[in-house]
């Protein structure tokens, strides 16, 4: 009594409503997933507007930083911080030979490349600040060596030049700044690291500069 037998026949289960309930389920699978795609788009359009505020230097407040970085889990709440600058060498030359769909398409194939080896290395933060440029922030574990996140940086913006001429055939130069000690310097740091930048591309392009005045 009351067995698996007992509740089957109260309950069956013709083909057409069978198919209807798994019809439902499917339904509802894909609404949660729509629902999370959209999540997870927004926090990442989120995420990279907070960076632009913090390189335009309309968010400075320290409280306010680490507020924001916790609200949209950014892995940006170390003690030491480097930036890198990748800029597309002859961009405007680029630009031209484009469509506007195929810069959005471009665009949008580089920041999901670079995305995805932050993602890996779950210690930065990156943002397309202005047209052809693109700016990575990452953040210092309490216990490596300021040499050693130096070499960390080094090797993970080569990578990413390396990835974008080999997925993407595009040529980019790279700036990678100092060591930094609080969030809140983020637009100076951009704007000194963006200045040497644009001096050493006067005579190179394609590299990673590391020598900062």
């Amino acid at each position: 009594k009351y067995g698996a037998r007992d509740y089957l026949l109260k309950h069956q289960l013709t083909a057409p409503s069978l198919l209807e309930v798994l019809q439902s389920a499917l339904a509802q699978i894909h609404q949660n997933l729509q629902q999370r795609r959209h999540y997870e788009t927004s926090k990442r359009i989120l995420r990279q507007e907070f960076i632009r505020d913090m390189l335009l230097g309309r968010v400075k407040e320290p409280s306010v930083l680490r507020q924001r970085v916790k609200e949209l889990d950014l892995p940006l709440g170390g003690h030491t911080f480097m930036m890198g600058i990748l800029a597309l060498d002859d961009f405007p030359l680029l630009k031209a030979g484009m469509t506007p769909p195929e810069e959005g398409r471009l665009i949008a194939s580089i920041k999901d490349l670079l995305a995805d080896i932050l993602q890996e290395v779950k210690q930065g933060a990156m943002t397309h600040l202005t047209p052809g440029k693109f700016i990575l922030i990452f953040a210092g574990e309490e216990k490596r060596s300021e040499r050693n996140f130096g070499q960390f940086v080094q090797t993970t913006l080569s990578r990413s030049m390396s990835s974008l001429r080999r997925y993407l055939n595009i040529s980019v130069s790279c700036q990678m700044s100092a060591i930094f000690d609080r969030l809140q310097r983020c637009q100076e740091i951009y704007e000194q690291s963006d200045m040497c930048l644009r001096d050493h591309m006067l005579t190179a392009s394609g590299r990673l500069f590391t020598a900062l005045p």
